[in-house]
């Protein structure tokens, strides 16, 4: 399928995406054939860009992270050619006509010593490869097993040092956690896409660098680790506390509902006057009027209700 059908058709499935997985199956069979192109230039110019742009924040998962994929890695690639173009010699530049001489290869060599900048070492421009379904995915698994790891590509690209750990290392990386997931869980079992997911919210968190430092250069934070590796310690420190207030929110929440007994200094004890209490709170009443509150005195065992 060309490149101008992929985009009608992802365009004519977009809007739908975004609110529900309903079209899951034809949104990512569309993904995966565009992923399969080299970016060219021209695309710059395509509503194709705008279409993948939206599916960032598709509804589904899977979705989503193959169209950040896509379109990181085409933006990459086009920084990467508009880098190229101003390093490239101008017509005339040189007086020679064969593209491989010296002079045709620096436009620096023209300019006055005063004015030469040394040429951008290669691993200064070299932008990641595209993580499309053409050179990431292995032949060794499923496809939605390929999703996945590109799924965890994603989110460690998202805050990633390219200029210290190569492309390479980060696929191959991705495609070991997705492994240790699959050896450890059922493959696509709901088990396996709970931990998958859990662990690309971690990866990706924009603060929690300390995590992808210990990936990199920590021997022992293996995929296998971090697939068996408790929340809270993976997790960076605002994650812990979010998700504390949540944990401290629900049990709240559930204590309220079901009455259970706490302990409270908010209550007299009328026969020994002491505020050392145990209480609960239950709906007796109708819905509108307010809940009965029993109440037992730790120092007495006196009980009341209010």
């Amino acid at each position: 399928m060309s490149i101008e059908k992929l985009q009608k058709e992802l365009g004519r499935h977009r809007d739908t995406a975004m609110k529900s997985d309903s079209n899951k199956d034809v949104v990512m069979e569309l993904l995966e054939a565009v992923s399969k192109y080299t970016y060219d230039s021209s695309y710059a110019s395509m509503p194709i860009l705008k279409h993948l742009r939206s599916l960032r924040s598709a509804h589904d998962d899977e979705i989503s992270a193959l169209a950040k994929s896509i379109y990181s890695n085409w933006k990459s690639a086009n920084k990467l050619i508009s880098t190229r173009k101003e390093s490239s010699p101008a017509p005339g530049d040189s007086g020679s006509s064969t593209p491989t001489s010296a002079s045709a290869a620096s436009p620096a060599a023209h300019a006055p010593a005063h004015n030469r900048r040394a040429a951008p070492a290669a691993s200064d421009t070299k932008a990641p490869r595209p993580a499309g379904a053409a050179y990431f995915d292995s032949d060794q698994i499923s496809a939605d097993r390929n999703r996945i790891a590109r799924a965890i590509y994603t989110s460690l690209s998202r805050h990633h040092d390219w200029a210290q750990i190569s492309n390479d290392r980060l696929v191959k990386f991705s495609h070991d956690l997705e492994g240790a997931l699959a050896n450890e869980f059922q493959p696509l079992s709901d088990a396996y896409k709970s931990r998958m997911r859990a662990l690309a919210l971690d990866l990706g968190d924009a603060n929690n660098e300390q995590l992808r430092n210990r990936i990199w250069n920590d021997p022992y934070c293996t995929p296998a680790y971090l697939v068996t590796a408790k929340a809270q310690d993976l997790a960076s420190d605002s994650m812990k506390e979010q998700r504390k207030l949540r944990l401290e929110k629900t049990r709240n929440e559930l204590h309220e509902a079901k009455g259970i007994d706490m302990e409270s200094d908010d209550f007299l004890c009328p026969r020994c006057g002491k505020k050392r209490v145990r209480y609960s709170q239950q709906q007796t009443r109708s819905a509108d009027e307010p809940m009965t509150t029993f109440i037992t005195c730790l120092e007495c065992g006196h009980k009341w209700k209010e």
